[in-house]
């Protein structure tokens, strides 16, 4: 079949076989790792009727400093891993479009358009995600699935170039950032919240059963015999006379004013 590998005319409105198999395989990676319809496909995998590319990639995407400064305010944990990620995409994709007589591709051949998807996801949702949110999680679990679905799903589909950097190497490079510093900063900070909240839990209760307590031995001693009929709180403990004070010498009296003299209190 004469159109099974490369287009030989650049301005063809077609994919060549190749790339129409190498595309339909990234839409089912995706949406099978993604867990979600060819509907849903983000802009950059999009195709129309005739089953070519919508997006249009430049040059200038191959620019990783144009997403740095983009990302330049981003505050958040996975700013610096989503950043080595582009690196390495553009790195990639700088030196395959460098390859004068030996370019394996054009700028919206499939390679492309999943590298400029990738990159898309790193800059808008990675950077600036919480860490501590589930979704992040299940977002970063799907990504790492996705990879390794390209990776391996179509063995000599996405075959390797003449260069020293290739699609393979570089999905390699992005899984290794997504398995060594993405996900352990999600788990890691997950697990601190985790302790965090239950630790307030825990202050909540244990003031709550504070308060309890100082109710119940306050009826108690309130209605002990010889307790001063102006017994309050602030009067017991302010003792301003010597009923409020033989009152609190009793044992629910001691046990009060232990209750009334912690921080929590």
């Amino acid at each position: 079949m004469s159109n099974w590998g490369l287009r030989l005319n650049p301005f063809s409105k077609s994919y060549s076989q190749l790339e129409m198999d190498q595309m339909r395989y990234v839409h089912q990676a995706y949406c099978e790792a993604m867990e979600v319809s060819e509907e849903d496909l983000p802009t950059a995998l999009k195709m129309d009727d005739n089953f070519y590319p919508l997006h249009n990639p430049t040059i200038s995407d191959f620019d990783e400093n144009s997403y740095l400064r983009k990302m330049q305010d981003v505050v958040g944990l996975l700013r610096n891993p989503a950043e080595a990620i582009i690196s390495s995409i553009c790195a990639y994709q700088r030196e395959r479009y460098d390859r004068t007589f030996t370019f394996s591709g054009y700028l919206n051949d499939p390679r492309t358009l999943l590298l400029e998807e990738f990159k898309d996801w790193a800059m808008r949702t990675l950077a600036p995600a919480t860490c501590t949110t589930e979704s992040i999680l299940i977002e970063v679990r799907r990504r790492h699935s996705y990879v390794l679905r390209l990776q391996h799903g179509q063995q000599g589909l996405f075959h390797s170039g003449t260069g020293e950097r290739s699609l393979l190497g570089t999905l390699k490079d992005v899984r290794n950032v997504i398995e060594t510093r993405v996900l352990p900063t999600i788990e890691t900070e997950r697990a601190h919240s985790s302790a965090r909240e239950q630790l307030h839990t825990l202050e909540a209760r244990g003031t709550d059963g504070l308060m309890h307590g100082v109710q119940f031995l306050f009826y108690v001693l309130r209605n002990t015999p010889n307790t001063p009929a102006d017994c309050t709180i602030s009067n017991l403990q302010s003792q301003q006379h010597a009923g409020m004070k033989d009152a609190m010498g009793s044992k629910s009296g001691q046990m009060l004013e232990v209750l009334l003299t912690t921080p929590s209190f």
